[in-house]
């Protein structure tokens, strides 16, 4: 059954690119140098081809 679900399943959203996990969003600071205490996401997709431009999941506050 697995090697069928690899044939039948969709293509997905984006490229392994796309997607990355722990990333800052930083509300001082830069990308590269966040301040202290940004919110962080689990999650980042963006995909805009797929009508997603941009999904953050799972942010949380760092103590």
């Amino acid at each position: 059954m697995a090697p069928q679900a690899c044939v039948d399943a969709s293509d997905g959203i984006g490229i392994i690119t796309s997607y990355a996990t722990e990333v800052a969003l930083p509300s001082t600071g830069t990308w590269k140098n966040p301040g202290a205490g940004c919110a962080w996401a689990d999650i980042v997709l963006i995909a805009p081809e797929a009508g997603l431009p941009l999904l953050f999941h799972g942010g949380r506050q760092l103590h």
